[in-house]
């Protein structure tokens, strides 16, 4: 459906004599590919957890540009989860959230990710964006 990114990475691939450590931080478009792949099209459509003991998970607030920020009149830091509590993580869905990934989530852009492909964030898996979910990172 993308022939100019196939093209492209089929040109990044062929430059050069790829070893299995190189793939990971010489290839930033393969990178890329791979990455929004997964993103709209996981692996697994949801990930079911139990909690093994009584939690409070931190909440992270919506950033100002959400749609949905202020639609609470509290503001909670955290939620307790009880001993036992099933959670559904729905992997599909989290994916495409508007709130983290922009007006275009539901768009197979590879493009997204060449701004988080630094060697640096690679390496050390410092942006909170590279924690897609497949695989259930993140």
């Amino acid at each position: 459906m993308h022939p100019e990114d196939q093209r492209a990475l089929r040109e990044e691939l062929l430059e050069s004599d790829a070893t299995f450590e190189s793939l990971s931080t010489d290839y930033p478009l393969l990178d890329a590919i791979v990455n929004e792949t997964l993103r709209l099209h996981p692996v697994v459509m949801q990930v079911h957890r139990e909690a093994s003991e009584d939690s409070f998970i931190p909440l992270t607030p919506l950033q100002d540009s959400s749609p949905r920020r202020g639609l609470s009149p509290e503001h909670l830091s955290h939620l307790f989860v009880p001993k036992g509590t099933i959670l559904v993580l729905p992997v599909n869905i989290m994916q495409i959230t508007e709130d983290i990934w922009g007006p275009d989530a539901g768009i197979w852009n590879a493009q997204r990710w060449t701004e988080i492909t630094s060697k640096e964030a690679h390496e050390k898996r410092s942006d909170w964006r590279r924690e897609i979910m497949a695989f259930s990172l993140g």
